[in-house]
């Protein structure tokens, strides 16, 4: 045999499975590594094998001619299975090759291929698609039975082995795309209706041979109605998705307008709902109350939280323009109205606020003869410029505002009555601060603040200063109280504002609290101070706010009479707000462990003088 080793192939060698090569007298020209190793085993010190030596079960002629079909021969009583070939290879001329495998080598093997048969039919089986595969004459072989229940209504035996085409004409599906793909020899998709009235997309795919012939067809359907409904719901978690997000708008759009309007007192909060609800309606709107109580703020807060929140905001002060001037700010003017005006002519601020909001500030001092033309702009929607006769359309929504008596002076015809009706459809009356004695430190807080952040400073209010305050009776109202805080932090040298900063006519005040806030009249803070703001760097023990400095802020000594009911609610809801703090690090999670939203614990915080930075401070501090 070893005569033999330079003729050998090393394809054969290469081959995992036994190879001889025999000629037609049945001697051994060749054979691979593997083959060379087994016959060492099988028959030790023989050097010249027959191949009818190897398998005595082969004839003569069987060797000389070969056989097509794999048969089973025994090697020294070991199974093997035994396939031919005639004239293999050029180089070898009648010549037969024998290519063999060992039976229980073929068995662990078939065992595989049962176990991945068995995993194949599965997958398909649990498809949730349908899969279907024909042979080259369109009988069906296999059908994914899930599939095959939800789309035909019946069981996949009822289905193999019967012709696609039949199914066809039984109304399984049509039409069939079988014989197109059968023809073209590509994939193909369509859509069918199947027997339960549904759409299905179905793609066909061709599994050719080595002659590029068909010998499988394999489809694939899914029920439209799937997508249907997926889409469906899709469309609505989607349209779910803009409510949502269309809502956290406008509650920022809502917590924006609002931020810098101080609401604690009971009155001022009922303001503010009317004023929500209002703003959702295109309804006129009359804002009553003195100068100064923040009626340009309600304003602007229903228009922000209105429907009009995109379009102008046109602003304008009866009282502040001329007689002579106000018709054509108002109303505009054509072209040549009257000399020196422009030769294009001039819009006027009604026609600026188109789509948004006119606010008619100090409405009280319009001269009369201009009350007619915009009675009719409210009743009417349209507008005639100065010097035109042709009205113009207009879409806008008008709030007025006075510090008047507007029904007064209706009765007296100093106002037009009718005008005075169609202004006072929603009316709100602003109080004076003097009557909302619980927004006044709230707004100390916010407007200090403010003007810290402005100007980089770092002051505070003292607690003389705040009674001083509370005796006050602010004649110019909120105002009033901004520029006098603005004056302090733009003028002051010192870090707390003092009675001593304040004007002769303010010090002078000497009128008893009429209603203090809870945190003065609470005894456990009537050490209020600079520690009620930001920027706080002292610590006092006893009352428990910061200070600048300890003898910044002398506490006076504690009330020995007991706590009424309302102080004693107050404390609690205080050492509640300190723990949650104190324990949650952040406003947001402080505001989620008591139950209430973030807006009403900031709320709490500036109403009682709490800043984020003590409420951290260990409470054994305290």
């Amino acid at each position: 045999m070893s005569a033999n080793n330079g003729e050998k192939d090393r394809l054969l060698d290469s081959l995992p499975a036994h190879i001889i090569l025999v000629d037609k007298r049945g001697s051994i020209r060749a054979a691979n590594k593997k083959t060379e190793k087994l016959l060492e085993q099988q028959y030790p010190g023989r050097s010249m094998l027959l191949i009818t030596d190897i398998f005595p079960e082969l004839k003569k002629e069987e060797v000389m001619t070969g056989w097509k079909d794999a048969r089973v021969l025994k090697m020294n009583g070991i199974d093997f299975v035994v396939i031919t070939e005639a004239n293999p290879l050029q180089q070898y001329e009648d010549s037969i090759l024998l290519l063999f495998f060992e039976l229980s080598d073929l068995a662990s093997v078939n065992r595989e291929l049962a176990i991945t048969k068995k995993e194949l039919e599965e997958i398909i089986d649990t498809s949730y698609d349908e899969i279907l595969v024909a042979d080259h004459d369109g009988y069906v072989l296999r059908v994914s039975a899930g599939a095959c229940r939800r789309l035909y209504g019946e069981e996949p035996e009822n289905i193999i082995g019967r012709n696609v085409k039949e199914l066809e004409k039984e109304g399984y599906y049509r039409p069939s795309i079988f014989d197109q793909v059968k023809t073209e020899k590509r994939r193909v998709t369509s859509i069918q209706t199947n027997k339960m009235g549904h759409k299905t997309i179905v793609t066909a795919n061709p599994l050719l041979d080595e002659n590029n012939n068909v010998i499988r067809v394999i489809s694939n359907s899914r029920d439209i109605n799937e997508f249907i409904n997926l889409g469906e719901k899709l469309g609505e978690n989607e349209k779910q998705a803009r409510q949502f997000y269309q809502k956290l708008i406008r509650i920022k759009q809502d917590a924006k307008v609002t931020e810098d309007f101080v609401a604690e007192s009971p009155n001022m909060q009922s303001i503010i709902e009317t004023a929500r609800k209002v703003a959702q309606f295109d309804s006129t709107v009359l804002l009553l109350g003195e100068s100064g109580v923040g009626k340009d703020l309600v304003a602007k807060m229903i228009h922000g939280l209105s429907s009009r929140s995109a379009g102008p905001f046109q602003k304008i002060n009866c009282g502040a323009i001329p007689d002579s001037l106000l018709e054509s700010e108002l109303f505009g003017y054509a072209p040549g109205a009257f000399t020196g005006a422009l030769r294009e002519g001039k819009r006027g601020l009604i026609e600026e606020a188109q789509g948004g909001t006119l606010y008619l500030d100090e409405i009280g001092e319009m001269p009369y003869f201009l009350q007619v033309k915009l009675l009719q702009v409210i009743e009417e929607k349209v507008v005639n410029r100065v010097g035109s006769s042709r009205p113009m359309q207009i879409d806008i929504r008008i709030i007025a505002a006075t510090h008047k008596n507007l029904q007064a002076m209706a009765a007296e015809k100093k106002f037009r009555e009718d005008l005075y009706y169609r202004l006072n459809v929603v009316s709100l009356h602003l109080p004076p601060l003097r009557e909302r004695p619980e927004d006044l430190q709230t707004l100390c807080n916010l407007f200090i603040k403010r003007f810290n952040q402005t100007f980089s400073a770092g002051k505070g209010i003292a607690t003389d200063c705040m009674k001083a305050f509370m005796r006050y009776t602010w004649p110019g109202n909120v105002r009033e109280l901004e520029n006098l805080i603005e004056r302090f932090l733009v003028m002051g040298e010192e870090d707390l504002m003092q009675v001593k900063h304040l004007p002769g006519h303010m010090q002078e005040v000497d009128t008893p609290l009429k209603e203090p806030p809870a945190v003065m009249s609470n005894p456990a803070y009537k050490g209020f101070s600079a520690g009620i703001f930001e920027n706080d760097n002292g610590y006092c023990s006893d009352c428990r706010v910061y200070a600048k400095s300890p003898e910044n802020n002398p506490c006076p000594p504690r009330a020995e009479k007991p706590a009424s009911l309302q102080e004693a609610v107050e404390k609690a809801e205080i050492e509640a707000i300190l723990e949650a703090v104190r324990k949650h690090g952040k406003i947001n999670k402080a505001a989620r462990a008591l139950g209430i939203s973030q807006s009403t614990l900031t709320r709490r915080l500036n109403r009682y003088g709490i800043t984020h930075d003590y409420a951290k401070v260990n409470l054994d501090k305290r």
